[in-house]
């Protein structure tokens, strides 16, 4: 009796230990958005959010957005940074077409304001990925620090995009570090370059 209590003991310890060393497996969770979602659902595969900010305003390091295949008139604004070897991941679900169009969206034509219809201020460790971003009336994708503070931006990768129809730059980014930017489409932009890295 006390050889099995102390193999079930052994065996709690060594699951615990696993955590304690893999923190990055803790808390992960995987979402999901669909166009024909709900966002008073839970945001399972089964019950998806319907709009991306949604998940944006949810998610904590570690964690992926999977977005369904659709078109979504929305600007997205990361709420929270991930963290070392935990970013927070937007990506489109497993090769599906994901349009981001900002022909409806209300964002700054001035070329003296930095916006976009993804705009991460002030955030790190955040991955997107395999997205079309277009129609921008400002830059497609933003990037800067938070000017209260200020917090710089860290360690930010964009892989995969397609971007597109942007009244400024298909990509800006401003005050931070570790920038990834690979694989990625940039078209049809009023700057030449279409990158804009300050």
């Amino acid at each position: 009796m006390l050889d099995k209590f102390i193999k079930t003991l052994a065996f709690v310890v060594l699951i615990l230990s696993f955590y304690l060393l893999c923190p990055g497996e803790v808390g992960a969770a995987s979402y999901f958005v669909s166009a024909s979602g709900n966002d008073s659902a839970t945001g399972t595969i089964s019950q998806p959010w319907k709009t991306i900010q949604k998940a944006a305003n949810t998610v904590v390091a570690g964690d992926t957005v999977n977005i369904r295949s659709g078109s979504y008139s929305e600007k997205i604004v990361p709420k929270n940074s991930g963290s070392s070897g935990q970013y927070i991941t937007y990506t489109a679900y497993q090769g599906e077409l994901v349009i981001i169009d900002g022909a409806n969206v209300a964002i700054s034509t001035s070329l003296g304001v930095n916006e976009g219809l993804i705009d991460i201020i002030g955030k790190s460790y955040i991955k997107v990925i395999n997205l079309t971003i277009t129609n921008s009336k400002n830059h497609g994708i933003n990037i800067r620090r938070n000017d209260v503070g200020p917090v710089n931006y860290d360690s930010i990768v964009l892989s995969g995009l397609t971007i597109n129809n942007c009244n400024h730059n298909g990509i800006y980014a401003a005050f931070g570090s570790n920038l990834t930017i690979e694989g990625n489409t940039i078209d049809k932009v009023n700057y030449s370059s279409g990158i804009g890295i300050w």
